[in-house]
């Protein structure tokens, strides 16, 4: 095991800001930069996800699978959801997509500007937010975004679809 889950903390303190999972820089402008990462879950219960758009994803994401790897830089639980299914019989199922697209994940931005650092922590659901479908398929940024989620230290320790569906019991619902 890497020495991030070690030292990671649900909600991160401005000191581990670089050892959080996805660190991705925004954007240079003159001496300002910008980082975004991802941060601990919660669950929106009430999220209606009844309607053509919406059943439609839910089915396009239920129909994805899951490969249990070992853990890597780019899944730090060895957990990568992928839409070839000739290696997989996990394969997703409509309750953990429900959960999925009803999970929100703490997006943390920093910026840094003239040796000024300004921390903010925003809900963001990840799934539908960035969600794209055409023709049946799901967009690969939308399937990395379902990867981000279940690379969390939320599902740490996970080798099956059960064993993420129980670690979703224990999500904060707001």
């Amino acid at each position: 095991m890497d020495s991030y889950y070690s030292t990671h903390q649900e909600e991160p303190i401005l000191s581990s800001l670089y050892k959080l999972p996805i660190i991705e820089e925004m954007g240079i402008k003159g001496s300002c930069q910008k980082y975004k990462s991802f941060g601990c879950i919660n669950h929106l219960d009430c999220l209606n996800i009844n309607g053509d758009w919406i059943n439609k994803a839910l089915q396009l994401i239920s129909n994805l699978h899951c490969e249990f790897e070992e853990p890597s830089e780019e899944y730090k639980n060895g957990i990568k959801v992928t839409d070839n299914n000739s290696k997989s019989i996990n394969q997703l199922g409509i309750l953990l997509s429900e959960y999925l697209v009803r999970s929100v994940i703490n997006k943390n931005i920093v910026i840094i500007e003239d040796d000024i650092l300004v921390n903010t922590i925003q809900e963001y659901n990840l799934i539908l937010d960035e969600l794209y479908y055409e023709d049946n398929i799901l967009s690969t940024e939308s399937i990395k975004n379902i990867n981000i989620i279940l690379n969390c230290s939320t599902f740490l320790g996970c080798k099956s679809i059960p064993e993420i569906l129980n670690c979703y019991s224990t999500i904060k619902t707001t």
